[in-house]
């Protein structure tokens, strides 16, 4: 009786996954707990994950958290991952050029030649850093808020371009 249940169960799954939506990215997009755990420096949980398709763009958000919170400021890190596919390149590119020009003259901005078709990192160095990479008309930001002594921004940097690359 079981073995039916299984087989049934995994028959309804294998359903699901082949009647996605076809703007849907499949694949390894997602960041995964070892990443964020790499960005804080420390031990973390995941607190969140949603996928949307809306207006045909495909949406999906990751939150993670540090379990510990940092003793000297108090602070608990979070990373805040999106990953979104427009449903064309001229959109994706719009929405990382409006960026681009709200953020250009900050403090801390960076414009990254070597991540993706366009890309910038951004932080304050004590309570944020962003990375927003754009490939084609898919786009990933990973950002970090209340920034700790353990966030490494390397490993943001460097995560953003593994995740590109999986795309």
């Amino acid at each position: 009786m079981k073995s039916i249940f299984f087989l049934a169960f995994y028959a309804i799954l294998g359903s699901i996954q082949t009647n996605l939506p076809t703007n849907v990215i499949v694949g390894q997009h997602q960041l995964s707990l070892e990443e964020a755990e790499r960005i804080l420096g420390e031990s973390a949980i995941l607190k969140e994950r949603t996928n949307d398709t809306k207006n045909d763009m495909y949406v999906s958000k990751t939150t993670f958290t540090a379990k510990a919170v940092e003793e000297k400021t108090q602070k608990q890190g979070n990373v805040y991952y999106m990953i979104e596919r427009y449903t064309t390149e001229e959109d994706a590119t719009k929405t990382i050029q409006s960026f681009i020009e709200s953020n250009q003259n900050d403090k801390g901005f960076e414009l990254l030649a070597d991540c993706g078709d366009q890309a910038f990192f951004h932080t304050d160095k004590h309570n944020f850093c962003l990375i927003v990479v754009r490939k084609a008309n898919k786009m990933i930001r990973i950002k970090v808020n209340k920034v700790t002594a353990k966030t490494s921004f390397v490993e943001v940097r460097k995560i953003g371009k593994e995740l590109m690359g999986r795309l």
